[in-house]
């Protein structure tokens, strides 16, 4: 059986110009995918399973509450927006769970904000964010928002759609462009008390820069690594060459536009905002098994192995939800009271500080 190995790098090329407005228009900025399929021959689903995956980081490992309660992500919601119509992600789900012998989500809802056409590279693109949200929190809810196109009008419409659903904790966006003049002033968009936005960094490496929403203060940008030489229950040498390493293709850098935010202190001294914040595995030759049943642009359907920072931008937002699921009502309650206290005296970093807090938190939870 032939197989697909794809590496999603979701990036179009925009240089910043000194002629741009300081509102740009959002529905001349697209978000495209450059997918590189390289023909593989496997005897079954190709790349790393949800199994491995959790084992290699320790996800798996995680409890709550003395050991009492799975760290899976229940009575959490992960919002995911991806651009057009995908009429397979309900079946193509269930043969991913069937495979792997996950049980479904807790309830997963797709909303169609006007999407009328398929794309076959954001129908790959939807399987893996839902997939892999899946396969990181299974006991998770998931809401699928699809944006009517790939402009940032339309995803950007989507994001904000997303963010006020009930219950959701976090916004998956794996997808993004090269840094533009005045991108600051969209980062409201992912300024939700409640609510982490999470993005890919890109996929052509440092030399190309940030992208666009990940650099954004208010968005926990996700970079990439290797994960190499899994043995099939998911263990690995360790660190160092043969274990988990940097991974060329992980994109980032300087910010041209943002500054720098306060939760970065201490940790860089560029004035700038720089990411990623965060890495999980993304090279596409240690890449995740994927099932997609809309046809590809190069006609192969069924399973990939897919690579890209946007495969670790749904994981890290299972993380988050799993995290998340440690906070109680009650402190929740709290801390959106204070930062709404400390809205109304006038202050400016409250929802920065709210994102630092958050991240610390989901840091402190991270496996090593």
């Amino acid at each position: 059986m032939s197989h697909s190995m794809v590496c999603v790098a979701l990036e179009s090329r925009q240089l910043l110009s000194t002629n741009a407005t300081s509102t740009p228009n959002l529905s001349q900025i697209t978000a495209r995918q450059n997918l590189v399929v390289l023909p593989q021959v496997v005897s079954g689903p190709p790349g790393y399973t949800p199994q491995q995956i959790q084992n290699a980081y320790g996800i798996d490992q995680i409890t709550f509450s003395g050991g009492k309660v799975a760290g899976n992500g229940a009575g959490q919601t992960i919002a995911i927006v991806d651009a057009y119509n995908d009429p397979n992600i309900s079946s193509d789900l269930a043969a991913f769970d069937k495979q792997y012998g996950l049980s479904a989500p807790a309830s997963f809802t797709v909303d169609n904000l006007g999407a009328t056409t398929t794309n076959s590279g954001w129908a790959l693109e939807t399987s893996l964010d839902v997939e892999w949200a899946h396969s990181v929190a299974p006991g998770a809810s998931i809401v699928l928002v699809e944006a009517s196109s790939a402009t940032f009008s339309g995803l950007f419409s989507a994001v904000s759609y997303a963010s006020q659903q009930t219950g959701a904790s976090v916004v998956s966006m794996s997808w993004g462009t090269p840094e533009f003049l005045g991108e600051s002033t969209y980062d409201s968009i992912f300024n939700t008390p409640g609510v982490t936005f999470v993005a890919a960094s890109g996929d052509s490496g440092a030399w190309s820069g940030p992208m666009y929403p990940a650099v954004s203060p208010y968005v926990l940008a996700v970079g990439g690594t290797s994960l190499q030489n899994l043995d099939a229950n998911g263990d690995y040498p360790g660190t160092g060459p043969n274990g988990e390493v940097a991974w060329s293709g992980s994109g980032g850098g300087i910010s041209q536009v943002e500054s720098e935010p306060s939760y970065q202190d201490g940790v860089q001294s560029t004035g700038q905002r720089t990411s990623p914040d965060v890495s999980f595995n993304a090279n596409p030759n240690t890449g995740v098994a994927v099932y997609d049943s809309v046809p590809f642009s190069s006609g192969q359907s069924g399973w990939f192995q897919v690579g890209g920072t946007s495969a670790g931008t749904p994981a890290w937002a299972g993380l988050v939800a799993i995290a998340e699921g440690k906070i109680s009502k009650k402190e929740k309650k709290a801390k959106e009271s204070g930062l709404e206290t400390k809205k109304n005296k006038g202050t400016t970093t409250t929802e920065t500080g709210a994102k630092d807090e958050r991240r610390k938190r989901v840091a402190k939870e991270r496996p090593s």
